[in-house]
């Protein structure tokens, strides 16, 4: 994995508790891709954003109107599930609280369900969206 550092010592100021147990910190200049499997071509003039299921009021915008809602810059570490640490990347994106406040999930919703575009999917508990100030990122 010529991605990660090939040193098991941290570069200087960096805090080792930024770094959980059993991650390797990437090398600064590289950015891990890892998928399942091909990546998909998106027509992003087709393509469409939903929320649905137990809401007051289900969604469906365009990639136009999901890049018009407000968006936030955050700076974020990032420990991928395979093992890999990045640490203080810039990210933008709009925060899932201003997709939930727009929604409004009824009292019997417990978590989002993703679904990507090869169909796979993943579970968030929603009290984790909002706690962690998570973010769907475009940039």
């Amino acid at each position: 994995m010529a991605f990660l550092s090939r040193s098991k010592k941290l570069p200087e100021g960096v805090d080792p508790a930024r770094i959980p147990p059993g991650q390797t910190l990437t090398a600064p200049d590289k950015w891990p891709l890892l998928h399942f499997g091909p990546v998909p071509t998106t027509d992003i003039a087709r393509w469409d954003f939903k929320v649905f299921g137990a809401v007051e009021n289900p969604i469906t915008l365009d990639y136009g109107e999901l890049r018009a809602l407000p968006s936030k810059e955050v700076v974020a570490d990032i420990h991928c599930v395979t093992g890999w640490t990045r640490l203080g990347d810039r990210l933008s994106g709009i925060m899932i609280k201003e997709i939930l406040d727009r929604v409004k999930p009824k009292p019997v919703a417990r978590s989002g369900m993703e679904h990507s575009e090869n169909g796979s999917t993943a579970s968030v508990p929603l009290y984790v969206s909002d706690k962690y100030h998570m973010l769907l990122c475009h940039a």
